[in-house]
């Protein structure tokens, strides 16, 4: 008789400790995925300010800027990250300046 009942309390402790290990494996994982998210978010933060920055460097010098795409597969993704910048000439800027549409895909 006591041989059974200490065989049922061991695996109620073993059934509780088996469901904290998940639990606490889940928690992780979810904040592995939320780090990759922030961390796919401020890389195409970065490359758009990248591809702001080339597009006027084009633009000071005088070279045409449609559509062109600058950091084509950048590391750090399956399919890589793109950057393509469209310069839009119909003066609604700031001041009646063309502006420069800047899209990042990854």
């Amino acid at each position: 008789m006591k041989k059974g009942v200490v065989l049922i309390i061991v695996i109620g402790i073993a059934m509780i400790i088996s469901c904290l290990a998940i639990t606490v494996l889940l928690y992780i994982s979810q904040g592995s995925i939320i780090s990759e998210n922030k961390i796919m978010r401020t890389r195409a933060y970065y490359a758009a300010q990248a591809g702001i920055v080339s597009g006027m460097e084009q633009l000071r010098k005088g070279e045409a800027v449609n559509d062109i795409v600058i950091g084509s597969g950048i590391d750090g993704y399956a399919g890589g990250l793109n950057v393509a910048v469209t310069y839009i000439d119909d003066n609604t800027g700031p001041l009646g300046t063309d502006p420069l549409e800047v899209v990042v895909t990854f």
